[in-house]
């Protein structure tokens, strides 16, 4: 469900899903933050660009060269998966029995998304949003409950929006919070949104490893 809704939304916002996504997915998948190409053809991923996980190898391809479908049961999938065009062309495992056996941390991740599609289903729709970005928030950020205004201005958040910067995890408004840039340290390869606080060290960052690219 979450891999559906991150084809249809902007760049920046995709790697936020990519970031979460990164946190339950199977642990022999390349994470997005290190998958700069596809695995076959080489082509560069542009900002924002959707990259597929083979479910059987693991690794990070294009939409073309990871097209074909077949069952993967060795690795927990009861029904036919995206895998990339090489373990596609291996032997299909044939072992039914195995088709049986569900991977432990997928019964728990299944688990876990359910209690939290029934947990918003009891509230009015108005908190279903709050529930959702709860449940996907990334453990350093500060929670929403506990920053009722902007960390910088001191704005109340009950007259603006509310953005985590994701260099120091606080809660700021947009006018505090309007610059982007990567914070690889935390998982954000790509520019996104960070603080009026953290902008300079963190611009002083990218001068330096551009610099040191250059060498």
């Amino acid at each position: 469900m979450f891999r559906r809704l991150v084809d249809k939304i902007s760049p920046q916002t995709r790697s936020l899903g990519e970031h979460v996504m990164d946190k339950v997915n199977p642990p022999e998948w390349i994470p997005n933050s290190k998958i700069k190409e596809c695995a076959k053809c080489l082509k560069a991923f542009a900002v924002g660009e959707h990259k597929h996980h083979c479910r059987v190898c693991g690794m990070g391809f294009c939409d073309a060269c990871s097209s074909k479908r077949r069952k993967v049961p060795e690795r927990g999938y009861q029904g036919e998966e995206r895998v990339c065009d090489s373990c596609y062309s291996e032997s299909q495992p044939t072992n039914t029995a195995e088709e049986e056996q569900v991977d432990n941390r997928v019964r728990s991740i299944t688990s876990s998304v359910t209690d939290v599609f029934w947990k918003a289903v009891e509230y009015p729709k108005a908190r279903v949003a709050d529930i959702l970005k709860e449940a996907i928030r990334p453990s350093y950020w500060v929670r929403d409950s506990d920053a009722p205004h902007c960390d910088l201005c001191k704005t109340s958040f009950s007259d603006t929006s509310r953005h985590h910067c994701r260099s120091c995890g606080r809660a700021f408004c947009d006018p505090c919070s309007r610059h982007e840039l990567p914070v690889p340290a935390m998982g954000w390869p790509e520019p996104t949104r960070v603080c009026n606080g953290c902008e300079p060290l963190l611009r002083v960052a990218v001068a330096d490893t551009s610099q040191s690219d250059k060498k």
